[in-house]
């Protein structure tokens, strides 16, 4: 075991849904040598925690991840931060859940990087019975950070398929990553509009919901899409501890 985010994105993978290529560590020094990773840079840095994610605890936006990791400095960087791990957010939700941190067991997921047109997330289960998404053009972080007001919104009926469409984005153009992380940025703005998903809306509900029948529970999602693939960046069970 890897803990649930690992576990569940091996069992996407295996279940033949586009996975950024990924391995699951220890400790900095299990993966500090870059060059002999049969991976392609840029990369991210996940937390993969044995009770994150899980269907007691989702911990969804409590630990950050760390992109883009070209070097070793990076790498070792993205690791000390998580292993620390001691913004107030963190603090506030071990608290709040009486929770032990000292006895989880700390693993990490260094994943293929991948620079999506658009990326957002998906409650496969929401009010009104319906597979909700929010989207934003580049990168997901910015999203699941909560830095995002306006991502464009919509939902899908779970019996009907009948879309409705509750707000359109609302950010001028958006690089994909915070306004203090613009100037150092090695992407360029990418293309967004919202004709494109809507018309790619009952794709992306259709592998929502496969993904929610293989892990047997409603699921938060995150996506993105380049060039027109899917790519799954992680899956978790819906808690209402999350």
């Amino acid at each position: 075991m890897h803990g649930a985010k690992a576990d569940n994105l091996k069992l996407l993978l295996e279940s033949n849904f586009n996975v950024p290529s990924f391995i699951v560590r220890k400790t900095y020094s299990d993966i500090h040598d870059i060059s002999t990773l049969q991976l392609d840079p840029p990369f991210i840095l996940r937390s993969s925690f044995s009770c994150e994610d899980s269907s007691s605890h989702a911990f969804a936006g409590i630990f950050e991840s760390y992109a883009p990791i070209y070097t070793h400095a990076d790498l070792k960087y993205a690791v000390n931060i998580c292993e620390e791990q001691t913004t107030e957010k963190y603090t506030h939700y071990k608290d709040l859940h009486n929770l032990d941190i000292g006895k989880l067991e700390k693993k990490y997921i260094l994943q293929e990087f991948i620079v999506g047109d658009f990326s957002g997330v998906c409650f496969t289960k929401h009010h009104n019975n319906e597979c909700y998404f929010e989207i934003i053009p580049g990168i997901n972080e910015p999203l699941v950070q909560g830095e995002i007001k306006k991502p464009f919104c919509f939902g899908i009926d779970r019996e009907t398929t009948k879309l409705k469409i509750y707000s359109f984005y609302g950010g001028e153009n958006y690089l994909g990553v915070s306004e203090k992380k613009k100037q150092s940025t090695r992407f360029e703005s990418l293309f967004f509009e919202e004709d494109i998903l809507i018309n790619f809306s009952d794709l992306l509900y259709k592998k929502c919901r496969e993904i929610e029948g293989i892990l047997d529970k409603a699921q938060d999602i995150e996506f993105t899409v380049r060039g027109g693939t899917i790519y799954i960046l992680q899956s978790r069970d819906i808690t209402s501890k999350s």
